[in-house]
């Protein structure tokens, strides 16, 4: 299965949710909010939803995402300079790597552990005799590498999906909105039966071979996964409206790229049609709120 198909398919729950209301203040100085398309759960929310306390949630954060020294597992994007002896020009380039499988020469990885952004560390180091190219195969070389950014939005993610998992879990469903669940059944349902004729399958073969349940068994999966969905857009939404949040044309544009690796595209000269298309802009309005109200739980929270 492709993998844009296989993203695409993903989202398609996420495309036909909608986005909700516009909220209310929370917009940067001097920037216009953006009022969001459609309008799900246009009722009183707490008719449906006890919504946990999602602010000061006391939690124990994974790894240090405000720290700028190198550790084994960061992702940092390096300026390198090689000048391997005997060659007699250098080779010179930008490169991101996962420190500790970076697949580069002995010695290189340690020598960025504990060295921080904007430091240039030197090494001599040595191409192994065995290495593929012969024309470097044992040759000493000088490696010069700048470390230009430490990405650690990882730790980030993991901490606000931790604190969202805490929010959703403890919130409490008073009753299921009959609209947004059954077109979330008819959603996944669409879902499984796309799926299905991927694989060149009856709908019957592909459910037991992947989920050991039968095309019987089908509604009673789908309506589970429409509540799990349900839920998590019930407080969503809720806490974007009492936190009284708002989209920016900045927020927006800080998502862009995240749309693209979410819906599986390389750039945007591959997409399907442009940002204004309306399930697009649509999608992307969704994510940015996603992201918008996850900072603000992580924002709020308190580290034990």
């Amino acid at each position: 299965m492709g993998r844009k198909w296989l993203a695409l398919l993903l989202g398609l729950v996420l495309l036909l949710s909608g986005c909700g209301t516009a909220g209310d203040g929370s917009a940067s100085a001097g920037e216009e909010t953006v009022a969001l398309v459609g309008q799900p759960y246009d009722y009183d929310l707490g008719e449906y939803l006890k919504l946990r306390d999602y602010t000061g949630i006391r939690y124990t954060p994974l790894g240090d995402p405000g720290r700028s020294d190198v550790q084994w597992g960061d992702t940092v994007t390096l300026e390198l300079r090689l000048d391997i002896d005997g060659v007699e020009e250098p080779s010179e380039g930008i490169d991101t790597i996962t420190v500790g499988d970076s697949g580069f020469l002995e010695g290189f990885d340690e020598g960025l552990v504990g060295r921080s952004v904007d430091e240039t560390v030197e090494m001599e180091l040595r191409f192994p005799a065995d290495y593929g190219n012969p024309d470097y195969a044992g040759r000493a070389v000088e490696v010069t590498a700048h470390i230009l950014l430490l990405d650690l939005s990882a730790y980030r993610d993991r901490n606000e999906s931790a604190l969202w998992d805490i929010v959703v879990g403890e919130s409490e469903v008073l009753q299921y909105p009959e609209k947004e669940l059954l077109r979330y059944e008819e959603d996944y349902r669409e879902l499984y039966e796309a799926f299905a004729r991927q694989y060149q399958m009856s709908l019957d073969d592909y459910l037991q071979a992947f989920f050991q349940i039968t095309e019987e068994e089908l509604p009673e999966r789908c309506r589970a996964d429409a509540e799990a969905a349900v839920k998590e857009d019930m407080v969503l939404w809720a806490i974007w409206r009492d936190a009284g949040l708002s989209l920016t044309e900045g927020d927006l544009e800080n998502c862009r790229q995240l749309w693209l690796q979410t819906y599986g595209y390389e750039s945007e000269a591959d997409m399907p049609a442009a940002w204004d298309d309306a399930s697009i802009a649509q999608s992307l309005q969704r994510l940015a709120v996603e992201r918008k109200v996850k900072t603000l739980l992580l924002q709020s929270a308190v580290e034990e």
